[in-house]
């Protein structure tokens, strides 16, 4: 699961794995609730370029409640991670779990 804003803390942790949960957060943030500026959040994605953390994907979050992203961002964006030899995966098969118990 998400955690709502991204937060959490060592008890929230314990008790999602006490009932089975697996906490997945983003590395990536588009920012597109703040600022609705198509440049800045094709600049996030950009930044993949700069990783030098050896990391092999990324979980980006995104909003569709914003006509931008969904018209404009998430099209380019799909593209662009093309380009870039990455693949689309769902979040269980980042983490090696079943999605649903």
């Amino acid at each position: 699961m998400r955690p709502p804003t991204g937060s959490y803390d060592a008890n929230a942790l314990a008790v999602l794995k006490k009932l089975g949960y697996s906490v997945v957060n983003w590395d990536l943030d588009t920012n597109d609730w703040r600022a609705h500026d198509f440049t800045q959040e094709k600049s996030a994605y950009q930044e993949m370029d700069k990783d030098t953390t050896g990391t092999v994907g990324h979980i980006t979050l995104e909003h569709e409640v914003y006509n931008q992203t969904v018209n404009e961002l998430i099209p380019w964006a799909i593209d662009y991670v093309k380009s870039k030899n990455y693949q689309f995966v769902t979040a269980s098969d980042c983490i090696g779990v079943e999605p649903y118990q």
